[in-house]
């Protein structure tokens, strides 16, 4: 989405889909943060955002040291914050108040530390 703005404040993010069932899983998601975090460094802006659109039945979810279970996800390195979105896309046959609690997958700040570390 950067390169589509004339700002000098760009918003910087990246959509990614989650589907584990498929290569979308979580190397993906991990790789769209590292993604995200480059282009912050690009364009020397101080936060940006993530969006998941979830196409599976499987819940996932971000596990953080700063995550509040009443806020948006979001990880903080080298004075660059990256929020994590998700949109369930999944087609669910039953409506909300119907369905079972839904299988969660984790994705941990030491997994997105050291997708970064790796990329270095």
């Amino acid at each position: 989405m950067v390169s589509a703005q004339q700002s000098q404040n760009p918003l910087v993010a990246d959509v990614k889909v989650y589907d584990p069932g498929t290569s979308r899983g979580h190397a993906y998601i991990r790789k769209g943060f590292h993604q995200v975090y480059r282009y912050l460094q690009d364009f020397n802006q101080p936060v940006g955002y993530l969006v998941v659109f979830a196409a599976s039945d499987k819940q996932l979810e971000v596990t953080t040291a700063e995550t509040q279970p009443t806020t948006i996800p979001s990880l903080r390195i080298n004075q660059k914050t990256i929020f994590l979105i998700q949109i369930d896309i999944f087609p669910h046959s039953d409506t909300a108040s119907r369905r079972p609690i839904p299988e969660r997958e984790s994705i941990s700040e030491a997994e997105l530390r050291a997708e970064l570390e790796q990329a270095k």
